[in-house]
């Protein structure tokens, strides 16, 4: 048997590649969700109990999603030889980030004007009635 340079890491390739699928990310999210629904159809006490573990998982998560972003951004940046090509790459994101802004705006705009949230509502806040913490909130606001 002889040994090529490379080999090693062919085969290390084909063992991560080679994972059995219940060790897949997406099985266990898809296994986690059916769970999560099962759950709360048969024991919804219990679900209800379990509240704050998927609040603070997140919370967790949009606690890492700016670093994430960033730190991406950055080896992406940091792994470009090319000068010209990080320009391009900033301009590009810039770009995107515009656009998606854009069509953000153009899209809240266009549902709030075709949707009219709240025509029709004919209420008088003096006589609403309120109770508990909002009263409080709304007699010093």
């Amino acid at each position: 048997m002889t040994h090529t340079p490379g080999n090693g890491r062919a085969e290390q390739a084909a063992r991560i590649a080679a994972k059995p699928w219940y060790r897949q990310l997406y099985v266990q999210v898809l296994v986690a969700i059916v769970i999560g629904i099962v759950l709360g159809w048969r024991w919804p006490d219990l679900a209800t109990d379990m509240e704050p573990i998927g609040t603070t998982f997140i919370t967790a998560m949009k606690m890492l999603i700016g670093p994430i972003v960033f730190l991406t951004i950055i080896g992406g940046i940091a792994g470009v030889a090319d000068l010209k090509k990080v320009g391009r790459t900033g301009i590009k994101a810039l770009t995107y980030f515009q656009v998606g802004t854009v069509v953000a705006l153009l899209t809240g705009l266009v549902a709030i004007n075709v949707f009219r949230l709240g025509e029709g509502v004919h209420a008088d806040p003096s006589t609403l009635q309120t109770s508990g913490d909002a009263s409080q909130y709304i007699e010093t606001g």
